[in-house]
């Protein structure tokens, strides 16, 4: 794997904070038709760049500059539930990133028919049993992570909840060795905000425990649902809980604190400041704004 997670940070300072507009803005982008998201291949996303569902939003907060490569699976109202944006960067060294988004859980975003489809790629992660979208999944990160490779590149899989949870079993899969790169990795890691546990289906690839995965999982410290006290915990990789002070402030922690009983999942955006809005439109309980 070559890098670990902190010096791939360090050389990527924006990304944690990009990451929650990105995946608000891969959201968005999911509900475009096939020949709209076509014609995205090539362009870039930057501060000034408009949201693709509402055109008088920018994405002001944005820090970073990113090129649209390619999408992957099937926008909202069909497929197995998998789809994704490659982005590309560089980092504070100039090198290249290659960075995959997964779509986050459509609970404000898609159809009945969308929601039924993430419903049962979730349950089925919960349970241990492979998620209908995992082979698309893992086909889109075999692909970004060969461009990474051929071009000296950093891989990193992104996504909040649902995303999160693809983003994990990607970085899983290609640490497992079982894809077609095998051991011939590019130095790469997943950042996620609140994701889905993957714990029970990364435990059945051979070559890979969730604890070794490579990679970052911010969740907020009361997220009922995949915090670390609710009752699917997830402890894939490295976790930072993030908790709001009395005075409105944020803090970071690799310890846990707080209540299960809060409704929040979701909403862990921004890691070092609140979050703007527009990244939160997308998410669930978007009101309820953590770090």
């Amino acid at each position: 794997m070559g890098s670990s997670i902190t010096q791939i940070l360090n050389s990527n300072p924006n990304l944690p904070n990009d990451s929650k507009l990105l995946d608000g803005w891969v959201a968005d982008v999911a509900q475009m038709s096939p020949a709209q998201l076509q014609a995205l291949s090539n362009t870039t996303l930057n501060s000034s760049t408009k949201t693709p569902i509402d055109a008088a939003t920018l994405l002001t907060d944005l820090q970073g500059t990113y090129t649209i490569v390619k999408t992957f699976g099937t926008p909202n109202g069909s497929g197995d539930g998998y789809f994704g944006v490659e982005l590309k960067t560089t980092d504070a060294n100039g090198n290249p990133v290659y960075i995959l988004v997964d779509r986050q859980f459509r609970l404000t975003t898609g159809s009945a028919g969308d929601i039924a489809t993430d419903i049962e790629n979730v349950a089925a992660d919960e349970i241990g049993i492979d998620p209908p979208g995992l082979d698309g999944a893992k086909s889109a990160v075999e692909t970004v992570a060969q461009d990474a490779l051929s071009n000296g590149g950093t891989l990193i899989p992104i996504g909040q909840s649902e995303g999160g949870m693809f983003a994990q079993l990607q970085q899983a899969y290609l640490q497992s060795g079982g894809s077609a790169l095998g051991t011939a990795l590019p130095p790469s890691m997943s950042l996620t905000i609140n994701a889905v546990p993957s714990d029970a289906v990364i435990n059945r690839m051979s070559g890979v425990t969730p604890s070794e995965v490579n990679g970052l999982n911010i969740s907020a410290t009361d997220d009922m649902f995949t915090g670390p006290h609710s009752i699917s915990q997830n402890t894939t990789g490295t976790q930072l809980y993030v908790s709001q002070n009395n005075d409105g402030t944020f803090q970071a922690s690799t310890t846990s604190s707080g209540s299960f009983f809060v409704i929040a999942h979701g909403v862990g955006g921004k890691v070092l400041r609140r979050d703007s809005g527009y990244e939160s439109k997308a998410g669930w309980f978007s009101r309820r704004a953590f770090a």
